[in-house]
């Protein structure tokens, strides 16, 4: 494999960073999100930033990396399931692997390149989205979720960034399950707050979760910006049959 140059580059809203690169046995891009775990032996032995109880330990080092390397295995598990997924409203994961540094472990995650654009491109340009392509999003994304449902996937975290529009105009959805755990795993070894622009789902998890997330997403579409409230008003300009699918 091959990393694409560094200008290709771009940083995900969590924190990883995304490059293209390419197969060198079949000959095709492929994407490739890097998150970094920093472990805990990248901060002096007496430091504030230790607790007392580790502080105490002469064994400083193996402490926080043993903690990740479990949760690493977990997302490994469950990443052997969702390789097997194929449906054509989703972007396939292909291959993980990991690797230990000295004072970290970098995670990369190998998945189907999507020549296209995402959703992110209407909301940071403040553009709304016309009935026709609104719909013809929605649709994807339905299909998408719906198949990750029947095989108990939650997505967990359906957002602008997440929802592609390949070249020829499918509906791609990414980022399910996987980036939702890798992130908060890396924002906790970083000691920052996890972002979250989108709304939280007070009281609901799960699928729940998930269909509240792509109303929010609709909305946000049809404003040109994030919609922030988790309880948002559906102004009374939208049209009577879109207000009655968003109900």
């Amino acid at each position: 494999m091959e990393k694409g140059k560094s200008k290709e580059e771009s940083h995900n809203q969590k924190g990883s960073i995304v490059y293209p690169a390419l197969d060198i046995i079949t000959g095709e891009f492929i994407a490739v999100v890097e998150w970094t775990v920093k472990c805990q032996n990248t901060l002096k032995e007496g430091s504030n930033n230790f607790p007392a109880s580790v502080r105490k330990n002469e064994d400083i080092s193996c402490i926080e990396p043993a903690n990740y390397r479990k949760q690493i295995a977990s997302i490994e598990q469950e990443f052997t399931f969702l390789q097997k997924l194929h449906h054509p409203n989703l972007v396939h994961y292909l291959n993980m692997k990991y690797t230990e540094e000295r004072d970290c472990i970098i995670i990369n995650i190998l998945q189907e390149f999507i020549n296209g654009t995402n959703l992110a491109i209407y909301l940071t340009e403040n553009l709304s989205v016309d009935t026709d392509v609104l719909r013809h999003c929605a649709i994807g994304i339905l299909n998408a979720l719906d198949y990750l449902h029947q095989n108990n996937v939650v997505h967990k975290d359906l957002r602008d960034t997440s929802v592609f529009i390949d070249q020829s105009g499918i509906v791609r959805l990414g980022d399910y399950s996987l980036d939702k755990r890798l992130s908060v795993i890396c924002q906790s070894s970083a000691k920052e707050k996890p972002e979250n622009i989108f709304p939280p789902s007070i009281g609901r998890g799960g699928k729940k979760n998930d269909i509240h997330r792509f109303g929010i997403l609709l909305l946000s579409l049809i404003k040109g910006c994030i919609v922030t409230d988790s309880e948002p008003e559906i102004s009374n300009s939208v049209r009577a049959d879109l207000r009655d699918f968003l109900f």
